[in-house]
């Protein structure tokens, strides 16, 4: 839900991959079709370049040349340029048409970016080649998650399952493979996300237009709006008169079933909520207030609550379920303030005209559990 910051190694990651992918389409275009596939086998894999050196330690000097025997290698490079170039308006539902391939070619083509995937980025001869700065393990795909990890540590898309350890995450194709195998490894195709939002949610679906974490921030789009028991989320509330936003939303919350998901952890806001009453209760007592006992907790109710949105803000993307819990606070700050202070002043009998402190005291009720 929180846009993602850019890393400095992935940076250099995707440089390398683009570079890549460029003197594989340069050696394509400028091979000579008519020679047999013998000829063009020992022709890439002569040791001279880059992609060369990849191409003599791996299996995809097979596949370099078939391409390069195609008759459709011109239409697929300028494709691959059209959907990367233009990634941005894919993502906001504008796909330029796919060309028109032979079955041959668009088998092949899936071959090639599947095992681009697959092994590739995890041949140590690419590595060294294109990325000379990693000193990562040798399973790229492995370091990606660790690094986007420990950037943050929880899933962009829901923003409730922890994914700091590469154990605890996956890669999510935004735009699928088997959809859209030329985007395979693009990195800003690649989200480090939840095994539970790519494996068993999103898999294979996409809705467009859709938020993206390395270039939205859905989270300013819409808020939580909850019973003042957060029993229930009431209303997706839209914060965007823009017709374009509300799509995103909705495919959002569609694609990713967000309300599902938040109906089943809705316990997690109602206990911080009851941490949140049981330290104004305490606090309210240690200042042991003589005057205007309603003004006191008011006042102490409303500094806890800006205490805990800013500390809210600082969690964002390292600490489950920041969204939600940051909107209900603005809501105990807003229209659900008086709510809370006639919770309060029941509890703490503010109501009941005592006149001594210790009466006050004594009449609190002190099992936690009952603020809630």
């Amino acid at each position: 839900m929180w846009k993602l910051s850019p890393i400095e190694e992935i940076i250099e990651i995707d440089r390398g991959i683009q570079e890549f992918i460029s003197d594989f389409f340069e050696w394509v275009l400028n091979a000579d079709a008519s020679k047999n596939i013998d000829e063009l086998r020992k022709q890439v894999t002569i040791k001279e370049s880059r992609i060369g050196r990849v191409a003599a330690a791996t299996n995809m000097k097979e596949l370099i040349v078939l391409l390069a025997k195609s008759s459709h290698k011109k239409i697929i490079a300028t494709y691959y340029e059209d959907l990367t170039s233009k990634y941005l308006d894919l993502v906001d539902g504008v796909i330029p048409p796919p060309p028109k391939l032979s079955p041959e070619s668009r088998s092949l083509i899936r071959e090639i970016f599947e095992y681009f995937y697959d092994s590739i980025l995890d041949s140590k001869t690419f590595q060294q080649e294109y990325i000379p700065q990693y000193s990562g393990s040798t399973e790229l795909k492995a370091y990606l998650r660790d690094k986007f990890g420990d950037s943050r540590k929880v899933c962009p898309y829901c923003d409730i399952q922890w994914i700091g350890h590469s154990a605890h995450s996956s890669i999510d194709h935004f735009f699928p493979k088997s959809s859209y195998p030329m985007l395979s490894i693009f990195i800003s195709n690649l989200i480090v996300s939840c095994t539970g939002c790519n494996d068993r949610i999103k898999k294979a679906k996409l809705l467009l237009p859709l938020f993206h974490p390395h270039f939205h921030q859905a989270a300013d789009h819409f808020e939580f709006v909850l019973d003042n028991e957060c029993n229930n989320i009431v209303d997706i509330k839209l914060l965007s008169d823009q017709r374009d936003s509300h799509k995103r939303v909705v495919n959002y919350f569609q694609l990713f079933k967000l309300e599902e998901l938040y109906a089943s952890v809705l316990y997690k806001v109602k206990e911080d909520r009851r941490k949140l009453r049981e330290t104004v209760r305490r606090l309210f007592l240690a200042t042991n207030p003589s005057g205007d006992k309603q003004r006191v907790l008011r006042d102490i109710l409303h500094e806890e609550i800006s205490n805990r949105i800013a500390q809210n803000i600082l969690k964002r993307g390292h600490f489950d379920l920041t969204k939600i819990k940051y909107d209900f606070l603005q809501s105990m700050k807003g229209p659900l303030f008086d709510i809370e202070i006639e919770y309060l002043s029941s509890h703490l009998r503010l109501d009941s005209h005592i006149g001594n402190d210790r009466s006050l005291k004594d009449s609190v009720v002190t099992d936690p559990n009952k603020i809630a």
